[in-house]
């Protein structure tokens, strides 16, 4: 899934023509049989929108999506006679009722496992006997759509500065460790610079992607889904060709990056500022960082951490058949997204559960539990500042 470059394009800056066409395909509402779709089908036949637009709109074009908008994506653990970890989205509209999709039909695709053998197991108490219970491999989750603001920046940055960067974290929070300061965390797993799970590094294998899979779109990189069969129909003839889909990438990536806008009153300017210097150091800025390869106001690391809950999956006792791949994201994994523009990018969380900064902030466990915990201590005033500050990072203004 992880795409390895703009294999069809030069290192030309991207023309006015290519903008303006790429602008007109993300605002482009696609219809069955639509007359840009080539030799292709158009929309669907399974889809969640029928534009990028749709769902990508809030604080300006390309911005992030409410509640509504949410997708139900779904992991499958393997299992024998399955190796890999499945994926998909239930798709939440089709061009023919009798082609929609449920969450039954996925689990119908992917059984529980019934009826497993017993486990007998010793320790220092004795012998005992374990049933254990019935196994659901398929694990759903709802996603919000991420705002799109600065992502050609986001695709330029150089992974090894991350990776230098998560490395001297790592160290740094081991060298507090042994100094007996253990509020500090290790660096998260680094995968891609895109999608909640971090499953794409680059911006044209996100975008393809969620043509793909959200409009229904077969293009080069991608083909549609085959309704209800959860797997790419590759016999699909494309709906964007190269030139489509170059030119759409060129317009996600020219989209322009938040800025900071700070209050023009000298008093209110004063809190944002110290709201950033307690955003600093109560920990939030230790994922949340502010500059990373060479971008500037970015506060992410774009790395993986547990923020949440655990998911109890296996039961009682663990089985070491059924888990995900050591190199896959676990359930409770989640990258940390971007701040810039958070001001005008409500809901939050990956999920869309949280409709305010402060229910976000609240919401923080796991790795973060320490930041949300140092939160919650700091005086009102503090509290105050830091979300003055992150209402300061607004999405960039649009034409």
């Amino acid at each position: 899934m992880f795409a390895t470059g703009y294999w069809w394009m030069t290192t030309a800056a991207a023309t006015p023509e290519q903008l303006t066409h790429g602008k007109m395909l993300f605002e482009h509402q696609w219809t069955v049989g639509d007359k840009l779709a080539g030799e292709g089908d158009g929309l669907g036949p399974v889809f969640n929108a029928d534009s990028c637009v749709a769902c990508h709109f809030q604080g300006g074009v390309g911005g992030g999506g409410p509640n509504q908008n949410n997708v139900l994506a779904f992991q499958v653990i393997p299992m024998r006679g399955r190796r890999n970890v499945a994926s998909g989205v239930v798709h939440s509209m089709a061009v023919l009722d009798e082609l929609l999709e449920s969450e039954l039909q996925v689990s119908t695709l992917f059984p529980m496992l019934t009826n497993r053998p017993s486990v007998r197991y010793t320790n220092e108490c004795g012998t005992y006997t374990y049933q254990p219970p019935d196994f659901d491999p398929v694990h759903f989750d709802t996603i919000n759509t991420p705002a799109l603001f600065g992502a050609g920046l986001i695709d330029k940055i150089n992974f090894a500065s991350v990776q230098i960067h998560g490395v001297k974290r790592s160290l740094g929070a081991i060298s507090a460790c042994l100094d007996g300061d253990m509020s500090q965390m290790l660096a998260g797993r680094l995968k891609g610079r895109f999608g909640w799970k971090g499953q794409f590094n680059s911006l044209e294998g996100f975008v393809a992607a969620a043509c793909a899979m959200e409009v229904g779109l077969s293009n080069p990189l991608k083909p549609q889904p085959i309704p209800g069969a959860q797997k790419p129909d590759e016999k699909a003839k494309w709906d964007m060709d190269r030139k489509q889909l170059r030119d759409l990438v060129a317009f996600v990536a020219s989209l322009p990056a938040p800025k900071q806008v700070l209050p023009e009153d000298a008093k209110e300017r004063q809190l944002v500022l110290h709201g950033e210097t307690v955003f600093s150091r109560i920990g939030c800025a230790d994922c949340h960082t502010p500059n990373l390869g060479g971008i500037n106001g970015l506060y992410s690391d774009l790395r993986l951490y547990d923020i949440t809950q655990k998911i109890d999956t296996y039961g009682m006792v663990e089985d070491s058949e059924f888990k995900l791949p050591v190199s896959h994201p676990t359930f409770e994994e989640w990258k940390t997204p971007p701040l810039w523009g958070v001001a005008d990018s409500a809901p939050y969380f990956h999920d869309g559960g949280s409709p305010t900064l402060e229910d976000a902030i609240d919401r923080h466990g796991g790795s973060a539990a320490n930041s949300q915990k140092q939160f919650t201590l700091a005086g009102a005033p503090d509290r105050r500042d830091l979300l003055a500050f992150l209402k300061s990072l607004r999405a960039p203004a649009m034409p």
